[in-house]
């Protein structure tokens, strides 16, 4: 019986079930089992997964790289399902619009997010600030609506933000959080 955190592969004499009784044995037999190390995928491991099966190498696996330059870079590619190597940022960019509930006016935004962004390490933040100079952008006024079904992997998000300034900038804040 293997240990926690591992699992069997197979014994030396190549039998591959882990259960098993040897019947007619005219002599000593002597089998060792080989076990492995269970795999733990980590925000680090599946992000270096992505880059693997995207075709990446070298610095064009870093994060802050744009090998398609299409002004995403790969954290924004690999969290909203863009193809780092495609310009696809027209159709995966979030999107704005300007809506009214009730005589209130509203700045709705709608991006994709990764189902199982928190086992990546992923969070995503829609931020307002009154310019674009200042650092001093806030999520306090963003309202999460709901969420709906888009790609295997994915669910469109749909947020909106009270439109009552003559001016607000909207912007997706998209961190990977490694432990």
């Amino acid at each position: 019986v293997a240990d926690s955190g591992y699992h069997f592969l197979s014994w030396s004499d190549a039998v591959t079930n882990s259960v098993r009784t040897d019947v007619g044995i005219a002599s000593n037999l002597t089998v060792t089992a080989t076990f492995e190390v269970d795999s733990v995928d980590t925000p680090a491991t599946l992000y270096a997964d992505w880059t693997t099966a995207e075709g990446l190498s070298g610095a064009n696996t870093n994060l802050t790289a744009d090998p398609d330059t299409d002004t995403m870079n790969n954290l924004m590619e690999y969290a909203l399902g863009g193809d780092p190597e495609v310009a696809d940022d027209a159709t995966i960019l979030p999107t704005f619009e300007q809506t009214a509930t009730d005589g209130t006016n509203w700045t709705r935004c709608v991006y994709h997010r990764r189902t199982d962004a928190g086992t990546r390490g992923l969070t995503y933040t829609i931020q307002t600030s009154q310019n674009m100079k200042s650092a001093a952008w806030s999520d306090a006024t963003v309202e999460e609506l709901g969420t709906g079904a888009w790609v295997a992997g994915f669910e469109t998000v749909t947020n909106r933000v009270w439109a009552t300034e003559a001016k607000k900038f909207l912007r997706l804040e998209v961190e990977l959080v490694t432990p």
